[in-house]
């Protein structure tokens, strides 16, 4: 083989192997993801009474999980948000789906 060639390889497979460490380090690992959705599903749906009942510790920890960006409070007196997790527009669509199935609405 080229010269070049197994040079810049062995070096870029390293650096390409120092980079893989350095995520694996920070990807969080859940060993149990779906028992992890399953448990966050149940805290969403009750996220009201969560909130009212937590102390403020709690309570700073859901604010930071729906609101990753923060909230603002406006001259005009009305909380504003940049950005909204993720999962709960798909989570109230489910609520929605399943109030309907409830109902014995379909469609």
């Amino acid at each position: 083989m080229n010269a070049s060639f197994e040079k810049f390889h062995h070096k870029y497979t390293k650096e390409r192997d120092a980079i893989r460490k350095v995520r694996a380090k920070m990807t969080p690992q859940i060993s149990n993801l779906k028992k992890s959705i399953e448990e966050d599903v149940v805290l969403s749906a009750k996220l009201s009474t969560v909130w009212t009942s937590s102390p403020v510790n709690t309570k700073e920890k859901l604010q930071n999980l729906v609101f990753p960006n923060g909230i603002i409070y406006s001259k005009k007196e009305a909380f504003q948000t940049e950005k909204v997790n993720s999962f709960l527009p798909w989570l109230l669509t489910q609520k929605k789906i399943q109030g309907k199935i409830k109902k014995g609405q379909t469609g």
